[in-house]
């Protein structure tokens, strides 16, 4: 299934108080350009922050986190705030 707008709507919706305002979607592939341009509107909107992180960039950030480095750094590098 791919990623797309609907989702990022979908994923909003648990964004409330009790919830918080970080979702982290983990996904197999990389989501379309939809979902990330609904994503960074939500940002900007709303203030509210949707993560994209595939299974494979969890399994780096576990390597980094064994390496003792800080696993916060690859998704500074892997999830960019402007569509692909």
């Amino acid at each position: 299934m791919e990623i797309g707008s609907q989702e990022v709507i979908q994923t909003e919706n648990y964004l409330t108080d009790p919830m918080g305002r970080l979702a982290i979607i983990v996904c197999s592939k990389i989501p379309n350009n939809a979902a990330h341009i609904q994503r960074n509107n939500l940002y900007s909107r709303r203030r509210k922050v949707i993560l994209f992180i595939t299974k494979e960039d969890l399994k780096e950030m576990l390597f980094l986190k064994e390496r003792g480095e800080d696993p916060c750094d690859l998704i500074v590098d892997i999830d960019p705030p402007n569509p692909p």
